[in-house]
């Protein structure tokens, strides 16, 4: 693989596997919004980390304006995920 699509990877992979992991473990544990909320926060952390590092090492404009509209369309489907993952559990628990 590329070196560039790794770095481009890397932090949504880790961004969706830290999110997922929270949202099962919090799902016995706490209520929905502030498991949405801490979720949604520690995806959004990461994202933005891994778009500033590539934003940095990046020259071309176009090439900036791709990141951020993939970095975007992935915090979005993270999301969408984590809120499937909570109330998919919440309705199992009880």
């Amino acid at each position: 693989m590329d070196e560039d699509l790794i770095k481009l990877i890397v932090p949504i992979l880790i961004s969706l596997i830290l999110t997922i992991i929270i949202s099962v473990r919090s799902i016995r544990h706490g209520s929905l919004k502030p498991t949405l909320l801490y979720t949604a926060l520690i995806n959004g952390v990461i994202l933005l980390i891994g778009f500033l590092w590539l934003w940095m090492s990046t020259p071309d404009g176009l090439a900036q304006l791709a990141q951020a509209g993939i970095y975007g369309i992935a915090f979005v489907f993270i999301l969408v995920i984590n809120i499937a993952i909570v109330l998919i559990g919440k309705k199992k628990s009880f």
